[in-house]
């Protein structure tokens, strides 16, 4: 709350300051009040303008249970007294104060569906065409969608694509009067300068804040989004996919929903490339380098020969891949891709991502204290080559009851959707050995599985997976993912 009343007081400041360099001290207030509401006006026309490209974004799918249920078959924190037949996804997780855990009486019927759920946010017109561009978290995979315009009409949406890897994604409707659609330019968003924050509740009503520009760049990452424009605002009352425009009224960013950390945007020119791409290929084509790389950190600084710990350092360059066509060598350290310089090795994966397959980019790398620069022709960015590359390389065990293994590395783990995640990831599974035998239920492992734990205790490489297995008991217990579910598994 208190941030909240800094950030008003902040505007009000600025707006008093603004009051003052129009009028001194001396001049009445009368004229004061009027230059203040020149202000407001404007404001509000630009709120106005603006907000004729801003539509409500309303998403429905199913709810469904996993293969195992266990989404739902899980203790829930539940008000003590109530039956034990309530849904318990329908209950808050706020307020603990008298509650308890309690399992429901029988597992719920396994591929039930239940009612719909609803989701609501906004999203921002990009084209003529009726595109709409609005937050992935949103759409999921809704199987109706409706768009409220700015003039209270309905309609249908068709979806054009998603990419949750920018956590943007697109939909279109009939249109017959487009709003101008007016695009700023984010690159030239400067710290301080006030910005407006547009969105539509559930019921298509317009919710603006007004705030202050107050980050941006590719050293803002939260989450999976990376290099994004932070606001320093009120909290704003609608969801994610909502218009952040300066005060000229031009887009110059998507919001995401709040988090912990502030209130973000996504910057209009990633926007535009991803929808661009949505539109034309349904999906997002992604550059691929084929490095291993991690951030240079400050006591290597000076021995690379760089002024500052900025950039990627090459741990490992992976064979047949762009980077080794090119002549990329291990320890060189990446400070530039064409103009834009790399901050860290989060900052390169995502310049890599957003450059086109097939497109030339020029490398500046610092190798030998030297400064060099190298043409390189990227890749496709696909699983199966970041799979593939990794797998002609990585160290494996092979035989231990049948299973070959290798350790989750960054770029294996955003291939196959573990980030964050620590463990063995099993490469292979050898027919007819313990490992193929052995199963919780249905399940049974296979390639692309991820081992977190044996016999309780958490392995976070291949060196520790061999270590806890070296007391070889009769059987072994292994702790198991594979995409969004979890089991154990005895190894015999």
């Amino acid at each position: 709350m208190k941030s909240h009343v800094r950030v008003t007081l902040c505007i009000a400041v600025a707006l008093a300051f603004a009051v003052n360099m129009v009028h001194p001290t001396a001049a009445p207030a009368a004229d004061k009040k009027q230059t203040l509401q020149e202000l407001s006006d404007a404001f509000a026309e630009v709120a106005s303008e603006a907000s004729k490209m801003v539509v409500a974004v309303k998403a429905e799918q199913s709810v469904k249970h996993s293969s195992k249920g266990e989404h739902y078959w899980l203790p829930r924190v539940i008000p003590k007294g109530e039956g034990t037949h309530q849904r318990f996804y329908h209950v808050p997780d706020s307020g603990i104060l008298n509650r308890e855990f309690r399992l429901p009486p029988e597992p719920p019927h396994l591929g039930q569906n239940f009612p719909y759920v609803e989701g609501f946010g906004s999203g921002i017109l990009l084209d003529d065409e009726g595109h709409i561009a609005t937050a992935a978290e949103l759409i999921g995979n809704s199987n109706n969608i409706t768009v409220a315009l700015a003039n209270s009409t309905h309609r249908e949406a068709k979806l054009i694509g998603v990419d949750k890897g920018t956590g943007i994604a697109v939909i279109k409707v009939e249109h017959d009067a487009v709003p101008k659609v007016i695009i700023g330019e984010s690159d030239q968003v400067k710290i301080g300068e006030l910005a407006l924050d547009l969105g539509r509740n559930g019921a298509g009503g317009l919710s603006v804040a007004l705030g202050v520009i107050s980050g941006s760049g590719p050293q803002l990452a939260v989450g999976q989004y990376t290099d994004l424009i932070e606001i320093n605002t009120n909290l704003r009352s609608h969801s994610a996919g909502g218009a952040v425009v300066n005060a000229s009224g031009e887009v110059i960013g998507m919001g995401i929903d709040n988090t912990s950390d502030g209130v973000f945007a996504i910057p209009i020119r990633t926007v535009k490339r991803i929808a661009a791409e949505l539109i034309e290929h349904g999906e997002v084509q992604r550059g691929w380098l084929g490095v291993q790389i991690q951030n240079v950190n400050p006591e290597t600084t000076l021995k690379l020969g760089l002024e500052a710990p900025s950039g990627a350092i090459i741990l490992r360059v992976l064979q047949g891949t762009p980077a080794a066509r090119a002549g990329l060598k291990t320890n060189d350290v990446i400070i530039a891709i064409d103009d834009d310089e790399i901050t860290n090795a989060k900052h390169l994966r995502w310049v890599i991502a957003m450059a086109k397959p097939n497109s030339e980019v020029s490398v500046t790398v610092m190798r030998d204290l030297s400064t060099i620069e190298i043409p390189v022709t990227l890749g496709k960015r696909t699983p199966e080559a970041v799979h593939g590359s990794f797998e002609r390389h990585e160290t494996r065990q092979s035989g231990w009851k049948g299973l070959s293994l290798q350790t989750l590395t960054e770029s294996l783990a955003e291939a196959f959707g573990y980030e964050s995640l620590e463990g063995v990831l099993i490469a292979g599974v050898e027919p007819d050995s313990p490992a193929a035998e052995a199963a919780n239920g249905e399940e049974k492992l296979r390639k692309g599985d991820l081992i977190l734990e044996v016999d309780h205790q958490h392995v976070k490489n291949v060196d520790a997976f061999k270590a806890a297995v070296q007391t070889d008991t009769e059987t072994v217990l292994l702790r198991v993912k594979r995409g969004t579910q979890m089991w154990y598994v005895t190894v015999k």
